[in-house]
């Protein structure tokens, strides 16, 4: 039974393909997912206010995160119905139903609130009250959260290309598009914009740097190889979003390698065997992530050097990790936010957040963590240390 249902799941995250083979008759083995271990909390957890918002992503694996500015949330769910709450209490404060498929977002900057959609439009609106503002159509579906990079936004669509956008008016400055493999993961990475730089991971195993003026290409760089006999063995999808900052930008490729390199130049400054998909995150000197099997690592960013890893979650498709504090929080499959120190990687506090898969990282501020399940329930906690 497990075997079925990890190639059910497998096949709900592939996407954007012309190949499918004999993907179902091939034997796969799945190891199960960890059981949940009892511990010694050292956080007081503690439920909020929850929300019943309607369309879920169910297993559709929708990049629909909430976004926080000041003291309002903003969400988009999947009919594509656009609110703002009050981040506090959870109240509805405007809502607006834009008729268009969400599949991305919503990402704010400043007065713009932007999402994109099954259907590859790409949508602008207000903060005020959801008005448009403007609307682009773009070359295929977006997966991706779009990118603010100054008077530029860029998205990343399912079709291997990358576009930029005039912030004010939508208007397309540039594209650059790159070949996609008949079987590739289903989901984008989310550019990166580095000083005047864009950067973008690619499903062929390449990564990039563009110049956000007119799109010239500065450097690639391959992140992985394809390797194997079958089309599944081959998928180096550089899904997981990059991260960096001016010194090293990191890259993770699905069955491939964590890279570090120059942003300037594209230069390999480092590589170790640590593919992700799910993503990484930065903090100081680390490097943190959630491999292939549900693992959370810290590595040390100068050299790839692992300072530990957590593996009492393996296989409970864990988020990427996001840092709170001095802890790193993930969700999982169940509907549990887990949380590990960020010294060592023990489990310091957990809970049931919401009854479905949290498919998308948890979105942190201060003392709280916002998170929003498959099934369209948008939960908030708040998260102390014990004793504090």
């Amino acid at each position: 039974m497990s075997r079925i249902l990890a190639l059910l799941g497998l096949a709900g995250a592939l996407g954007g393909c012309s190949w499918l083979g004999n993907l179902f008759t091939q034997e796969v083995p799945v190891e199960p997912p960890a059981e949940l271990q009892d511990f010694t909390p050292e956080l007081d957890v503690s439920d909020l206010w929850s929300e019943g918002l309607d369309g879920g992503s169910g297993v559709r694996l929708l990049r629909l995160v909430p976004a926080v500015s000041g003291d309002r949330l903003y969400t988009v769910n999947a009919h594509g119905v656009l609110r703002a709450l009050d981040a506090r209490e959870g109240d509805e404060l405007w809502s607006v139903e834009t008729g268009l498929p969400a599949t991305a977002g919503p990402v704010i900057d400043g007065d713009r609130i932007w999402f994109g959609t099954a259907e590859g439009g790409l949508e602008a609106r207000s903060v005020a009250d959801g008005a448009r503002v403007w609307h682009r159509q773009l070359s295929s579906e977006i997966l991706a959260p779009p990118r603010i990079a100054g008077d530029r936004v860029l998205v990343r669509t399912v079709d291997g290309r990358l576009h930029a956008l005039e912030r004010e008016t939508g208007r397309q400055l540039w594209v650059h598009g790159e070949q996609v493999p008949a079987l590739s993961l289903r989901g984008n990475a989310r550019p990166l914009a580095l000083g005047d730089r864009a950067l973008a991971g690619f499903d062929n195993g390449m990564a990039a740097a563009f110049g956000l003026d007119r799109g010239k290409r500065i450097w690639e760089q391959r992140i992985a190889q394809p390797r194997g006999r079958s089309e599944l063995e081959r998928m180096v999808d550089v899904d997981a979003d990059p991260v960096g900052d001016d010194g090293q930008v990191f890259f993770s490729a699905y069955q491939g390698r964590l890279s570090a390199l120059d942003p300037r130049s594209g230069e390999l400054l480092w590589t170790r065997t640590l593919p992700s998909y799910a993503g990484m995150s930065l903090h100081e000197r680390l490097l943190l992530l959630t491999d292939q099997h549900s693992e959370v690592w810290a590595v040390d960013r100068r050299n790839g050097a692992s300072l530990w890893k957590q593996a009492e979650l393996r296989g409970r498709q864990l988020t990427r990790p996001v840092v709170q504090g001095d802890a790193v929080v993930v969700g999982d499959f169940e509907g549990y936010l887990h949380w590990l120190s960020l010294s060592d990687g023990h489990l310091v506090g957990r809970i049931q957040a919401v009854d479905a898969a949290i498919n998308n990282p948890p979105v942190v501020v201060g003392d709280r963590v916002y998170v929003l399940g498959a099934d369209g329930v948008l939960a908030a906690i708040r998260v102390s240390r014990r004793g504090g």
